[in-house]
């Protein structure tokens, strides 16, 4: 490594192998410019006749392409960095995640959860509209007992649902969009529907019991999630839990490839456009209820079959034959019957959901952040940056532990993007197992 000024920093830049650009070390040194530019500003780069090398607990620093940082504005996450170089959490992590905070936005949404399960009933008597079916819950049940019924299954409902449907969307898309570049919407729609159809079979059981247990308490025959559980398996059989559930892969598959592709897609266009900024709870409200405008339309008639299939399994065998009983005795209009009811609790429990799913992520990032930060305070190399430049290094840090005998890296691989330091352990720059390679 070679500490010097911003001139010999380019000198040594132009002759490393594949050089195109600059790294982006130096655009966060603010030295892109003319050449005498900040004749003073220190700057490390690896040269190609080094192999720098890491081993347990390697410190990698991965910068990309990005743009030059607006004139004036030291822009938090929605800015270059922030969208560059925003700090990736664990692919798993985005399981808990959305679990945990699907799980929390029931709170706010069951009312209209169960208002828009009442409007569905045959026959209107207990609503035509989301305000009478409230109006009715309120003044039979109670204000807290109404509303609420059905709360926990409702939000093991969720949870079992979402932590498939949405902790699994990004870790698919990324299997199926390898490429640096936004993914496009087709490949989205194929992530959306994939991790649908696994949501809703791992929540059907309990989509089937939350139904039953949002109807008007005189007819409700369960006190519990586990007494309903015993009485169906006893009574209905255990196949009557996946009742339903052919209807509901069909619908949790064109919702969620809806949804999940409107929600990425807006998200993405709100922050690359730097009006908000990831981690924003307003970013997850936003894009939230775009894509529950866009998942109502396409579920709705779908939904309003399933719930005369859940009801009275005696009457209908399938959804087909519900669905063509409603069409043929009280028209196709009546398939979007509680769809108004479906939209005002589908737009703010996904504006709640997406909201809280960006403030987990993003203190989870504060954290990483965190942890970066003192990690490049720990490199002598970067003592002559300013607290904001080294702040802003730390985006572009990832973690990467080796085995002993593994390779690290191959001589010229890096095409001078990456830099590596050692954090702990050993490390040896070897001949013949490629061009040059750091071996732990």
């Amino acid at each position: 490594l070679c500490e010097g000024s911003v001139r010999r920093a380019r000198q040594l830049q132009r002759e490393a192998r594949g050089l195109r650009r600059l790294p982006l070390l130096t655009r966060l040194l603010g030295v892109v410019g003319e050449e005498g530019d900040g004749e003073d500003a220190g700057v490390a780069v690896a040269t190609k006749e080094e192999a720098p090398a890491a081993t347990k607990g390697a410190q990698q620093s991965k910068p990309r392409k990005v743009a030059p940082p607006l004139a004036g504005r030291n822009a938090p996450s929605g800015s270059f960095e922030g969208q560059e170089l925003k700090i990736k959490l664990p692919a798993w992590a985005s399981i808990p995640n959305a679990g945990a905070a699907s799980c929390m936005a029931v709170l706010f949404t069951n009312p209209m959860d169960r208002a828009k399960t009442l409007t569905q009933l045959p026959g209107k008597k207990y609503g035509k509209n989301i305000v009478e079916a409230l109006q009715y819950v309120c003044k039979k049940e109670g204000l807290m007992p109404g509303l609420y019924r059905g709360l926990p299954v409702a939000m093991v409902r969720e949870s079992s649902k979402n932590m498939f449907r949405i902790g699994l969307f990004g870790p698919v898309l990324k299997c199926l969009h390898k490429e640096d570049t936004p993914a496009p919407a087709w490949k989205r729609f194929i992530a959306g529907t994939i991790t649908g159809a696994l949501g809703a079979v791992s929540s059907n059981p309990f989509d089937l019991i939350k139904t039953r247990m949002q109807v008007p308490a005189e007819m409700c025959a369960y006190t519990s999630l586990k007494n309903a559980m015993d009485t169906i398996v006893k009574k209905e059989g255990w196949k009557t839990l996946y009742k339903g559930v052919g209807a509901s892969v069909t619908r949790d598959m064109l919702g969620s490839s809806v949804n999940l592709t409107v929600q990425s897609m807006a998200a993405e266009a709100l922050v690359s456009n730097l009006i908000l900024s990831p981690g924003s709870p307003v970013l997850g409200g936003i894009s939230g209820i775009l894509s529950a405008a866009a998942s109502v339309a396409v579920m709705q008639p779908i939904d309003t079959a399933r719930a005369y299939v859940y009801l009275k399994p005696h009457l209908y065998k399938d959804v087909t034959h519900a669905f063509r009983f409603i069409v043929l005795r009280e028209g196709p209009m009546a398939l979007y019957r509680g769809s108004r009811a479906h939209f005002f609790r589908t737009a703010p429990h996904y504006a709640v959901m997406f909201a809280l799913l960006e403030c987990i992520t993003g203190g989870e990032r504060k954290v990483l952040h965190k942890r970066n930060k003192a990690i490049v305070d720990t490199v002598p190399i970067f003592g002559a940056m300013s607290e904001e430049q080294r702040d802003k290094l730390a985006h572009g840090v990832r973690i990467q532990q080796f085995k002993r005998g593994d390779v690290i890296v191959n001589q010229g691989e890096t095409e001078d993007r990456e830099m590596f330091f050692m954090l702990q352990g050993t490390a040896q720059t070897c001949k013949g197992l490629g061009a040059g390679s750091g071996v732990a």
